[in-house]
């Protein structure tokens, strides 16, 4: 499964299904009832394999942002001018969107995923990459930084408030 606590309580969540595929045909019609998009992946296991790839890029891309939106302020850039110009380019997207709020507002209410949480499945999505012998330099990079923010104390805090977290750092 894919999605916010807020898309659970609406029946919207995503889910990517590994297994067999006449079990997942049978099941449909249940998963339809709490899901608005539902992929069949294929094999056992292959659903879990592209729930750490989108984990992976999802909060690598939330880690990018902070780190960018962290630098911004530093650099005296007014957030409303980052966030136009990210929105009107490459930074557009699902995860902008959920990290928005913060940058304007310190809104971390729409992305109620703890970083604690985040280490957690970027760890896994190493791990991963080890046993497939996959390049992870970039997640190995961003599982460090969770694991900072975690190491000082905001394991329960939202992902959005890594960008408090990062703009802190000297």
């Amino acid at each position: 499964m894919t999605r916010t606590p807020k898309e659970a309580a609406e029946g919207r969540l995503n889910l990517i299904v590994g297994g067999d595929r006449s079990q997942f045909d049978a099941l449909l019609p249940l998963m339809r009832s709490y899901a608005e998009n539902i992929t069949y992946a294929g094999a056992v296991g292959t659903g879990h394999t592209l729930k750490l790839l989108h984990n992976f890029v999802s909060l690598g891309f939330s880690a990018v942002l902070a780190e960018a939106a962290a630098c911004s302020s530093k650099a005296g850039v007014d957030p409303a001018v980052l966030v136009e110009v990210l929105g009107n380019g490459g930074g557009a997207g699902v995860v902008f969107e959920r990290l928005k709020p913060f940058i304007l507002a310190q809104d971390a209410s729409g992305f109620r995923f703890s970083i604690a949480n985040a280490r957690k499945d970027i760890g896994y999505y190493v791990d991963m990459t080890r046993d497939v012998a996959a390049e992870n330099g970039a997640a190995a990079a961003i599982f460090q930084t969770y694991d900072q923010a975690c190491s000082a104390g905001h394991e329960h805090a939202p992902v959005p408030e890594l960008i408090s977290v990062l703009s802190e750092r000297k």
